[in-house]
């Protein structure tokens, strides 16, 4: 009996530390989008959703610049982490491999930034940083130390916007770097990145090419999951791009919900067999599912009388349809690349962006906003009916 109930405690005592890495993990993940929308209501109520549309359109750039510099270093580490090689991929070799890439990104931007060339390079560095920290993190499950870093920085960005005389897009791309700043050196010393020197860096050509298959498949997933953004800020003056950013980013951030459901249990996933994971996500999947109307209407809630702007049923409806299916088929693409299919998953990225941007291209023109969710949502589909016939074949070998 005593080796029964010590048993018992062992599992209960497992189970506490999941569910506590789990809520951190929440945490942390709810920090950003709380932070895009707080900061989204201060520029909206200080200016107007014009300034912020400005804003957008050089985040979009810096975002999409600082995916690239990455080059697959994410996904990659956290793989071989989870394969217990926690000695062979240094965070800081990782960091330090792709600083070329990182300078290249960086002259684009710099012609297209013009008079704020500046903070937005400040912005792009910054944040290329504080990103490199996050394999450490998930490594060590440091997601409490992480969150409360993520919350002083978040603090401070508040601080500065709120005391700012004058709210020009000037001033409120430095807010950016300034956080990004604070959670570099926070998150690096968190994880101790630069407690161990690398290796020498004669294998930086081996270092890319291994990132290389996570480094496609991100930048595909990447343009598939943004690319009716893009097409809104090409087609739409910057006020409306300001209103679709805001509204397609609560439905992203849903979709990203996902993923936090799944970060804490990376390695668990790449270790797991098939079928365990094909249970959880079925069961994710049908949870969530009842969950859209709730999503529908706080939406309807949110967008009103706190941003005072009023989209139309279509649009929920639109960003509703393409929130669902990640939860379908996030859990499922972990045995994916753990049979090497990044190459499919990259394809079919590539494919369902193509698709996001063919019909948003087509669509916002005749019913407006409606149009780019639309769009996103055929795109997530695609992914969703791709990466679940992956599995069933990773499944069958299993």
């Amino acid at each position: 009996m005593p080796a029964v109930g010590d048993t018992l405690a062992a599992v209960s005592s497992a189970l506490q530390v999941r569910w506590r890495h789990f809520l951190w993990n929440a945490l942390r993940y709810g920090i950003g989008p709380l932070s895009g929308l707080i900061i989204t209501w201060i520029v909206v109520d200080r200016a107007s959703f014009s300034r912020w549309g400005e804003v957008v359109t050089l985040m979009i750039w810096v975002q999409l610049g600082v995916h690239l510099a990455q080059w697959g270093n994410r996904e990659l580490l956290i793989r071989e982490f989870g394969r217990q090689r926690e000695s062979q991929w240094l965070v800081l070799q990782g960091m330090i491999t792709r600083v070329p890439i990182l300078l290249v990104v960086m002259i684009p931007l710099a012609f297209f930034a013009k008079d704020l060339i500046v903070p937005v390079i400040a912005w792009t560095a910054l944040l290329y940083i504080a990103q490199a920290a996050e394999p450490g993190v998930i490594r060590d499950k440091s997601f409490s130390k992480a969150a409360l870093a993520e919350l002083l920085a978040l603090s401070v960005q508040l601080g500065y916007l709120l005391l700012v005389p004058v709210l020009s897009v000037e001033h409120i791309l430095w807010c950016f770097p300034v956080a990004q700043g604070i959670r570099a050196l926070l998150l690096h010393a968190l994880i101790g990145t630069f407690d161990h020197l690398p290796d020498p860096l004669a294998d930086m050509r081996l270092h890319l090419q291994q990132g290389t298959p996570f480094f496609l498949s991100g930048v595909s997933a990447l343009l598939a999951s943004r690319a009716d953004l893009y097409v809104v800020d090409a087609l739409l003056e910057r006020t409306l791009t300001g209103q679709y950013q805001l509204i397609s980013s609560v439905f992203v951030q849903a979709q990203a919900f996902s993923m936090l459901l799944t970060t804490p249990f990376t390695r668990d996933l790449y270790r797991s067999p098939t079928s365990a994971i094909q249970r959880s996500s079925v069961r994710i999947s049908r949870w969530t599912l009842l969950a859209m109307p709730l999503l529908a209407t706080g939406c309807w809630i949110l967008f009103g009388p706190v941003f005072g702007i009023h989209p139309s049923p279509l649009v929920i409806v639109a960003g509703c349809l393409a929130t669902w299916p990640s939860f379908a088929y996030v859990p499922l693409i972990y045995p994916v690349y753990r049979a090497g299919m990044e190459r499919p998953v990259m394809w079919a990225n590539l494919g369902a962006a193509v698709l996001s941007v063919s019909v948003t291209w087509f669509l916002v023109p005749r019913i407006g906003l409606a149009g780019g969710l639309f769009g996103a949502a055929i795109g997530q589909w695609v992914m969703l009916l791709v990466v679940r016939k992956l599995f069933s074949k990773v499944h069958a070998m299993s």
